[in-house]
Order: structure tokens, then sequence, then C-alpha cells
């Protein structure tokens, strides 16, 4: 992934500050879901999937995005015991999104 940052300190800035209201957003959702996983609240796994598809897709992270379309589909369809290995590779791929942006604003502010 190659993010092209802005030139200005300015656009540093304001670069990381989305990017940390981003994990910290997606995180607060991930450990939401994984509580209604756990519980079976197909209704809730349906809403937070659904609020992190769209933060996904606005934020072009495509793969995200279709994850939690998988997750949504399962939810609907009752299959609750699909949405562990789903949430689990949305979890890595979020791990990866953020330390690979991380990476990123490092290496352009150094």
């Amino acid at each position: 992934m190659e993010l092209r940052l802005p030139d200005s300190s300015v656009g540093i800035v304001l670069l990381q500050e989305i990017v940390m209201a981003i994990y910290s957003s997606s995180t607060q959702l991930l450990l939401r879901l994984r509580a209604a996983i756990s519980d079976g609240d197909s209704d809730v796994i349906d809403q937070i999937a659904h609020a992190l598809k769209r933060s996904s897709s606005q934020v072009c992270l495509k793969y995200f995005s279709a994850i939690c379309a998988e997750l949504i589909a399962a939810s609907s369809l009752g299959k609750l015991e699909n949405l562990v290995p789903i949430f689990e590779r949305r979890t890595i791929e979020h791990a990866a999104v953020i330390s690979g942006l991380d990476k990123e604003l490092h290496a352009s502010t150094a």
C-alpha cells in the first residue's frame, strides 16, 4: 500500500488525526462486535457490521468493507457459527491496515 502524503506539516498532522480516529472508532466497534457474536445477537452484529462497512468504504478500504458484507450476510441468514472465522479475518485485516498506515505516517515524518 502506498500512501501519498501532503507536503505540508499541517497535512501530515491532519492525516495522523484521521488515522487515529479510524483506529479508535473501528477498535471500539470490533470489541462490541466480538461481544455481540459471543452473545449471538444478530441485530447488534448487523448494526455494527453495517457501521464498519460504511466507515471502511469511506476511506477506500475495499477488502475491509467486503469482510463486513460477509458478516452482514452470515448474520442475516442466521449462520452465527460462520461469524467467528469472518470476524477473525476482519481483526487481522484491521491490524494490518493500521500497522501499514502507522508505518507510512512515521516514514513521512522522519
